[in-house]
């Protein structure tokens, strides 16, 4: 994260940086700010996206001059954010049987739990950032 002084003035993502439609960019931002993680298990982190946190970091990313968010893109983004959560899950556990240090197959109940939750809070998800 870029800061300037003590506001969040732009987020760099390195670990997934490739040339795609920027439905997927405001998906994956969504994701990151919005799941809420609470010490090392992830089966005890709270199911459920902050919504607050979903709403304002859309919000920021439209007041960057020219990029106002479409509906088709917020109708997209929800769908977008479980396609990032299975493919930035599975490389890893795949590999190492691990995610980030943690268990490998907590973290993937964990991810099932939160694609349960999209899937059940999608157009609420794709309406909010209007309201």
């Amino acid at each position: 994260m870029l800061f300037r002084r003590s506001r969040v003035v732009a987020v760099i993502d390195y670990d997934t940086a490739r040339l795609c439609p920027r439905a997927v960019d405001i998906a994956n931002g969504c994701l990151q700010f919005s799941i809420t993680m609470r010490g090392p298990d992830p089966s005890k982190w709270p199911v459920g996206l902050d919504e607050g946190r979903f709403k304002r970091f859309c919000r920021g990313y439209e007041t960057v001059p020219g990029s106002v968010i479409s509906v088709a893109e917020l109708e997209a983004v929800p769908w977008l954010m479980i396609e990032a959560l299975v493919v930035e899950a599975v490389v890893p556990i795949a590999a190492t049987g691990s995610f980030a240090g943690l268990s490998g197959s907590a973290f993937l109940g964990m991810v099932d739990e939160y694609i349960q939750w999209i899937r059940s809070h999608a157009r609420r998800l794709a309406s909010m950032v209007g309201e």
